[in-house]
C-alpha cells in the first residue's frame, strides 16, 4: 500500500502525535508533518473565530505546500 501523507496545521507535538496515531489505525503506511501556521484569530478563539481560525490555517498550509512544491493526501487543522 502506498504512503498516506498527512500535513497538520500545528507544530504542537501532542496534537501531531494524536492525529498520526488515529490515521495509523486505518492506514498501514502513514507519514505526517506538523507546520506552524497563522490562524488570524486570537490564541484562545471563541464562537465563530474557532471555525475562521481553522479555515485560515488550512488555507495558509495549502499555500505553504504549493510554495515548497510538497504534496499531501490529507490536510488537517487541529482545533
Amino acid at each position: 500500500m502506498s504512503e498516506v501523507r498527512i500535513e497538520i496545521a500545528t507544530k504542537n507535538p501532542s496534537k501531531v502525535k494524536a492525529i498520526t496515531e488515529v490515521f495509523k489505525i486505518y492506514f498501514e503506511n502513514v507519514s505526517s508533518k506538523g507546520t506552524e501556521v497563522i490562524s488570524g484569530v486570537p490564541d484562545q478563539p471563541i464562537n465563530e473565530d474557532v471555525f475562521k481560525g481553522a479555515k485560515n490555517r488550512i488555507e495558509f498550509l495549502k499555500k505553504n505546500l504549493e510554495e515548497h512544491n510538497r504534496r499531501a493526501d490529507i490536510i488537517i487543522a487541529a482545533i
